[in-house]
């Protein structure tokens, strides 16, 4: 059951990316979820339970995803 407010569109972001996390075939651990703060902050908790997550303060985002994404197997998810 979702815990953000009814009409939200994160639960069908987060449907979305389970899908083509699935399609794509990639492993959890292969994958790093990274979101603001906020309601967002929520996302990483929300999927893909073996994988990484962080969540960063505001306007830190690009910062911390440009440097997660530099390991040579990651796959990030902002």
């Amino acid at each position: 059951m979702s815990t953000l407010c009814a009409g939200c569109g994160h639960d069908s972001i987060t449907g979305a990316i389970i899908e083509t996390v699935f399609d794509l075939n990639i492993p959890p651990h292969r994958m790093i979820k990274l979101s603001g703060i906020g309601c967002s902050s929520k996302t990483p908790a929300y999927f893909a339970s073996q994988s990484h997550g962080f969540n960063a303060v505001h306007g830190r985002m690009p910062s911390v995803a440009t440097g997660a994404q530099s390991g040579p197997k990651a796959k990030c998810i902002t």
